[in-house]
């Protein structure tokens, strides 16, 4: 099966809001491999804002992508199949009383299934929950609790079943895509002027990533630059 990395919607929009949507190209190059996103993504990211005036011009740079491949789409069936189970599953992993909290989108679940059909390297996803839904689902019920204020239960055979099923995905966030374009040096050309450039440049991505909404911490940020620099 050939390599893939499937992106969720937030994080091109992340990529976009940032001037670094270009970054793609020259990555799924040295990745050797496809990029896709699900149908759903493909609704919020460029049919659905081309409706507005707000977002028309970022949806306006998803279609040179789209044309050349950069992005594919995810068509197998089977992804959209899978993703109807998730859906039910994780929107009835918390409940407060006994209603279930709604915890996670269509298009989060879509990419979810689509990266364990096609047996993808990563699932780019910007979001905390889908995130930990992979990586920690009992964390899940922690932050809604603080969120909402209420104490909330956890549908155990629920969990069981979602860490089932996704055992083998791995996600990465748009902050270590744009780590991993630094260090290519993708983004010397606009290293400025200044003492200590290259610092400032990481600086300044890593946060712009975090302000359009990747979650990733003040901390993790400080390790990356200390890291890299």
């Amino acid at each position: 099966m050939e390599k893939t990395i499937v992106f969720d919607t937030g994080s091109i929009i992340s990529l976009t809001s940032n001037n670094l949507l270009w970054t793609l190209e020259p990555l799924k190059k040295r990745f050797g491999g496809v990029f896709c996103i699900t149908r759903h993504s493909k609704k919020e990211l460029f049919d659905k804002p081309l409706e507005t005036k707000k977002f028309e011009f970022e949806a306006l740079q998803i279609i040179p992508l789209l044309k050349t491949e950069v992005l594919s789409i995810a068509r197998e069936e089977r992804i959209y199949e899978l993703a109807k189970k998730l859906y039910e599953y994780a929107n009835n992993l918390v409940y407060s009383g006994e209603k279930p909290v709604q915890i996670v989108s269509i298009a989060d679940v879509e990419g979810l299934a689509a990266t364990i059909i096609l047996e993808a390297q990563a699932f780019v996803v910007d979001e905390r929950t889908a995130r930990l839904l992979v990586e920690d689902i009992y964390e899940i019920k922690t932050i809604m609790e603080k969120k909402l204020r209420v104490e909330l239960t956890v549908n155990n055979d629920k969990a069981r079943e979602l860490k089932r099923l996704l055992k083998n995905v791995k996600i990465i966030r748009s902050f270590e895509l744009v780590i991993v374009a630094y260090k290519l040096k993708l983004l010397d050309k606009f290293l400025p002027n200044i003492p200590n450039a290259r610092k400032v440049l990481l600086d300044a991505i890593l946060w712009g990533v975090k302000l359009d909404g990747c979650a990733v911490s003040e901390k993790e940020i400080r390790q990356a630059i200390k890291s890299e620099i």
